[in-house]
């Protein structure tokens, strides 16, 4: 890949809290990669030049959606497709300059820069993973973890909103624990109405 001057692109998504952030450093590292986008960033980007009176979505967090009458896959997927359309933008401009990025973030819609980019002159090469944290105790400890070292980010509002945000609830076919937040968002992109999607088809628990 190097030898040919391929960029590398990857896509690393998942709900707040599993991870992304640490492992888009180590990978970064480890592949020597100097441009990590989020698309929190891009989302406080277009927060100031779209009010909340145009698109009142952009300015709450998803999770924030649940039981406010509204449904969350369809808030998460609007806020995706406005802040995919200014991440698609930035990164085509790294991908033109031939420079390896990662992107991580909450607000990534499975295949969309794929399909975007994967066309791209450059020929990059595309790697999209989604994140799952299964252990609910240690999906609180990473929020707890980013609340003190990170305070700025809104950790204890993370943590406050935790049963919302990685609720376990039955998942009747398989009989195991499935995220609530995580599940309806899961269950949407991948066009099941069940949302065993978001449990099932990830085989096996680690051991």
């Amino acid at each position: 890949m190097r030898r040919e001057g391929r960029p590398l692109l990857l896509v690393l998504g998942g709900a707040p809290g599993v991870g992304k952030s640490t492992i888009s450093t180590r990978l970064a590292v480890r592949f020597g990669i100097t441009r990590i986008v989020t698309t929190d960033t891009i989302r406080e980007v277009l927060r100031t030049v779209i009010p909340p009176t145009v698109l009142p979505e952009l300015h709450v967090s998803t999770y924030e959606s649940v039981g406010a009458g509204a449904d969350p896959a369809e808030v998460y997927v609007r806020q995706a497709r406005v802040v995919g359309g200014a991440l698609v933008a930035v990164v085509r401009r790294l991908l033109t300059e031939r420079r390896s990025v990662i992107v991580e973030g909450v607000h990534l819609l499975p295949g969309e820069l794929v399909s975007a980019l994967g066309e791209h002159p450059s020929r990059p090469v595309v790697v999209e993973l989604m994140l799952t944290l299964e252990d609910a105790e240690a999906h609180r400890a990473q929020l707890a973890a980013r609340r003190a070292g990170e305070p700025e980010r809104g950790g204890q509002r993370s943590l406050d909103q935790f049963g919302t945000i990685a609720r376990s609830t039955s998942c009747s076919p398989c009989g195991r624990g499935a995220p609530g937040w995580s599940r309806s968002i899961s269950a949407h992109l991948a066009g099941s109405p069940s949302g065993c999607s978001s449990c099932c088809t990830r085989g096996p628990r680690p051991s």
